[in-house]
């Protein structure tokens, strides 16, 4: 075999084979496309967005994950979206019954506890910060004039899993007693949905020991549960500190 071995002293370096010119290709998964939407990722970018305690970096980023995508009209309707009534400018919140009148669709100002994801987008393009700003308004034009170009294209309808979502609303439920909050707070849905989202959307051993874990912690741990509700303690960051496998 030593014929075929080159010695080279130590410390000489190995010229690699120029790749320039040569186009880098990367594989593309079916979920990389923009039409492509995964549902559950929608929900938890809303979850991220509506807590106060995040940060301008997770505003930021949370906003141009949505960007990258351009869900459904079903989809849309399904987390929330508005869509406005030319006509009487009328706005009906989906899936709900909830009618506002107004001038005008800019002119809505209003407080929803269970708000839909485009109104937390269009809400943002009035923020203090001018970054925030001006990554909101980069998602609402891209989704207004996809909307307004595909407005007759059928609609796909998608189901989730009944077992799977039984299980899941089981755990907010738990977490909504830990941290005495009621079933419709934001928090426990954005750490319910923070924990799916790391166990690779799979209701697995690691995600039910990893939701067990977070209810023992915040029914006994008053630093941790207080500091989780008042936002010192990042969703991100508590579930990273105590999740599973």
């Amino acid at each position: 075999m030593d014929k075929f071995v080159i010695r080279r002293p130590r410390g000489t370096e190995v010229e690699q084979p120029s790749t320039s010119g040569k186009p880098q290709y990367k594989q593309t998964t079916i979920e990389s496309l923009k039409g492509v939407v995964v549902i559950e990722e929608i929900h938890r970018l809303k979850s991220k967005l509506l807590l106060k305690s995040s940060t301008k970096e997770e505003v930021i980023d949370s906003l141009q994950k949505l960007g990258q995508k351009i869900p459904p009209r079903k989809i849309m309707l399904d987390t929330k979206i508005v869509y406005e009534d030319s006509k009487t400018h009328v706005i009906k919140v989906q899936p709900y019954t909830i009618t506002f009148y107004i001038d005008s669709f800019d002119d809505l100002s209003v407080t929803i506890t269970n708000v839909f994801v485009g109104k937390i987008v269009n809400k943002f393009r009035e923020n203090e910060d001018k970054e925030i700003r001006r990554a909101a308004r980069k998602v609402y034009v891209k989704w207004k004039t996809h909307f307004t170009e595909h407005a007759e294209k059928p609609l796909i309808e998608v189901k989730c899993d009944l077992k799977t979502e039984k299980m899941r609303t089981s755990g907010r439920k738990f977490l909504c007693d830990a941290l005495s909050l009621e079933e419709d707070h934001n928090l426990p849905d954005a750490i319910e949905r923070e924990v799916f989202h790391s166990c690779k959307r799979l209701i697995n051993f690691n995600y039910r020991r990893t939701m067990r874990t977070l209810v023992f912690t915040l029914k006994n741990n008053e630093d941790v549960r207080t500091n989780v509700l008042s936002g010192e303690l990042k969703v991100p960051e508590f579930v990273k500190t105590y999740k599973k496998g």
